[in-house]
């Protein structure tokens, strides 16, 4: 019994060493006070020295000096924002705030999200968005249709009659159209599927004709003799 008092006095002497400091307030007053809340977790109103007027937590990190702080809009800017910063703890200042989230969307274009998983129904980006792999969910048929036996085959002559009123391929939008609507990536590319899958099964009609073209051709010229 003796030892086991000795090991939970232990571990108890190890919490409070290096434990970290349950710090709640009520409230953030002076500007700047945000800085000084270190090695805890507050749940705070953050009325000044933060980027937004609302809800605002800070925990302490690693040591109580890598310490992350969250602030919210609760409403004066819209109530769309989250906010963050973290401390660096090897040169003793926080770094800059960064905004993660506004107006429904994650759609600031100076975030880099390095992340296994990202659930939104809308993300917008105005730069450029870098990936080593994107897969799209279709809802539409992938177009392996164009090889059934029931499939209406455009004729050459009907495309190029669409594309000599319309301007564009047939099922295809046209520049107009995607200039003020986008394009879906999933449909786009099962349309540009299909174009590719009508083109092959005229090539292999060409080549069959032009095969037969040949056998007349052998045909005529054995005859001549």
């Amino acid at each position: 019994m003796k030892k086991i008092y000795l090991i939970l006095s232990f571990v108890l002497l190890r919490i409070i060493v290096f434990g970290q400091a349950f710090n709640p307030t009520s409230h953030i007053g002076a500007a700047g006070s945000v800085n000084t809340l270190l090695g805890g977790y507050t749940f705070a109103y953050a009325t000044s020295g933060s980027p937004w007027n609302g809800a605002f937590m800070s925990f302490g990190g690693f040591s109580n000096n890598y310490d992350c702080q969250i602030s919210t809009d609760y409403a004066p800017h819209g109530g769309h924002h989250i906010s963050f910063r973290t401390r660096n703890g090897d040169a003793g200042i926080w770094n800059s705030w960064s905004e993660l989230y506004h107006n429904n969307n994650i759609n600031k274009s100076d975030i880099d999200f390095n992340t296994k998983t990202l659930y939104s129904t809308n993300v917008y980006n105005t730069g450029n968005l870098w990936s080593q792999q994107i897969k799209v969910a279709l809802t539409n048929p992938w177009p392996d249709y164009v090889f059934a036996k029931d499939y209406q085959l455009p004729t050459l002559q009907e495309t190029e009659k669409h594309i000599k009123d319309k301007g564009h391929l047939p099922g295809i939008p046209s520049a107009t159209e995607v200039k003020a609507n986008g394009i879906d990536l999933g449909e786009m590319n099962a349309k540009l599927l299909q174009k590719i899958e009508e083109l092959t099964l005229h090539a292999i009609e060409q080549g069959k004709r032009m095969d037969a073209m040949q056998e007349e051709i052998k045909d005529l010229k054995k005859n001549k003799k």
